[in-house]
């Protein structure tokens, strides 16, 4: 009796020394939102800076509310959901750059959130959930996207949201996530930045494919396919509720917004000649252009509008690109291979760039206006060209402020930040790929569509736009918030076999 006493006793203690402690899960909740506070204060006392797309959803902000659509809602008008954010952020807080400031800065604080899902749903242990959103936190923090109130910041949160409902999914498998949210998410997202859309096709490929081609896949054939076709109808209505939201807030009939010219714009920029084809004829005599000439986008853009219409001025210039192309497919073709090889294996500076400042308020201030009054200058110069686009004097938005933000701002001392990271694609996706050989299958499903969906955005980007590295922030984002996750996944003693679970 005493020896059976004694091996319980040691069969005990056996349990309690090799058993591991599961973490509660969400015991880092607190230190991570403390975290993101702090940040998105930072951001909020932030001025914001002005390039020229910014610009036009600026102006678009306060011009569309009154009617006056013009060029710039055919031009940006697919757009919409970021123009709304603008505009409704200034109709709350008042027409100024502090207002637009809370805007980039509420945008920047939900997609750390989202980032902050991510990360939960795939680590298990509380220290590495927290040390995962943290920098997950920090890495948004640097983005560019955040600094100028264009689509890009919009952009990056749609992606990280349509990533944050794939990984609730893998952990959960609830149905309505991944059939019902996601396609409902893209469907929006298409409002906000169309090439959104591609991570939401991987995305649906990734999940259905197993299911169509695994084993037993004779029994849930019929169930995906009737999903698959749910989910495209859930797309199509996520698509088209912002154009039936339009007349609540827009007293102007929604025009017609180009799609097929931005499609081909790289093409029609570097081969349209006048000579090519019955279409680049037309835009050439349009243009009192010889035959031989090379065409240029944004005259020939502004004169077709106005004498043709943006409908077929879309269907016309779209034409000449393709003749372009066909014209000199191989030139193309190694332009467009040479642009994606730069932008894979190098795509920025070699080092980053930090901009640090305290203070100088005023000075800020006085740069911030410069800029909006030389970009007003611009668009007067350039309105007459675009069938006299109405004009907003977006100047004025920055003789104003919000006494709160200029509260905050004093507390936080002034302070601004501006990190510019290397964009260096080819480190990133190698170390990803070889960090998730080394995990679990069931953790590869999170990280996989990422390093697709960056080879596939590279590679349209470089067709369709050319070398532009600010389109791929989103992505590298999620590169990065990848490889922090495959690494303490390797560390992470609380994971199951699925991500979080």
């Amino acid at each position: 009796m005493p020896g059976l006493v004694q091996g319980i006793q040691v069969n005990r203690f056996e349990r309690m020394t090799h058993t591991r402690p599961r973490s509660l899960p969400w015991t880092s909740v607190p230190v991570v939102l403390l975290v993101l506070l702090v940040l998105t204060g930072l951001k909020l006392q932030q001025l914001v800076d002005f390039l020229r797309d910014a610009q036009y959803y600026v102006q678009a902000s306060q011009l569309w509310p009154r009617g006056e659509v013009g060029f710039a809602g055919s031009l940006i008008g697919s757009r919409d959901l970021v123009v709304l954010v603008y505009h409704g952020a200034m109709t709350l807080l008042g027409e100024s750059t502090d207002a637009l400031g809370v805007a980039m800065a509420a945008l920047f604080a939900f997609g750390c959130l989202l980032l902050t899902v991510v990360c939960f749903a795939s680590l298990r242990g509380a220290v590495a959930r927290t040390v995962a959103a943290i920098a997950a936190a920090f890495c948004a923090f640097v983005l560019t996207a955040w600094s100028y109130p264009a689509s890009d910041g919009p952009g990056v949160v749609a992606l990280v949201a349509m990533w944050a409902i794939w990984a609730a999914w893998l952990k959960w498998r609830r149905p309505w996530l991944l059939w019902l949210l996601l396609p409902l998410v893209a469907g929006l997202s298409t409002h906000v930045r169309s090439e959104l859309t591609l991570f939401a096709l991987i995305l649906g490929v990734a999940a259905a494919a197993p299911l169509l081609l695994g084993r037993g896949a004779g029994r849930s054939r019929p169930r995906v396919i009737a999903a698959t076709a749910a989910a495209v109808g859930i797309f199509a209505i996520g698509a088209s509720a912002p154009n039936l939201a339009w007349p609540l807030w827009v007293p102007a009939e929604k025009p017609y917004a180009y799609t097929k010219v931005f499609l081909f714009y790289r093409a029609f920029d570097e081969l349209a000649r006048g000579s090519n084809g019955e279409a680049s004829s037309e835009v050439a005599r349009t243009l009192g252009l010889r035959p031989e000439d090379k065409l240029p986008f944004w005259q020939a853009l502004g004169r077709t509008y106005v004498t043709h219409g943006a409908r077929e001025s879309d269907r016309l210039l779209a034409r000449a690109a393709v003749e372009g192309l066909r014209a000199a497919p191989s030139q193309f073709a190694e332009q467009a291979a040479l642009t994606l090889c730069a932008e894979i294996c190098n795509g920025g500076p070699a080092y980053p760039v930090v901009s640090l400042e305290r203070g100088q308020v005023a000075e800020r201030r006085a740069r911030q206006l410069a800029s909006l009054v030389d970009l007003d200058a611009v668009r007067k110069s350039h309105s007459a060209q675009f069938g006299n686009d109405p004009v907003f004097p977006t100047a004025e938005l920055a003789k104003r402020s919000i006494p709160w933000v200029e509260y905050l701002r004093e507390r936080a001392g002034a302070f601004e930040a501006t990190i510019r990271l290397p964009f260096l694609a080819a480190p990133m996706l190698a170390l990803l790929l070889i960090a998730v050989a080394a995990l679990r299958p069931a953790q590869r499903g999170l990280l996989i569509p990422v390093a697709a969906y960056a080879l596939a955005l590279f590679a349209v980007v470089s067709v369709m736009q050319g070398g532009i590295v600010r389109y791929l922030e989103g992505v590298v984002l999620m590169q990065v918030v990848a490889l922090v996750i495959a690494v303490l996944a390797m560390f992470d003693l609380d994971a199951d076999e699925r991500p979080g679970g």
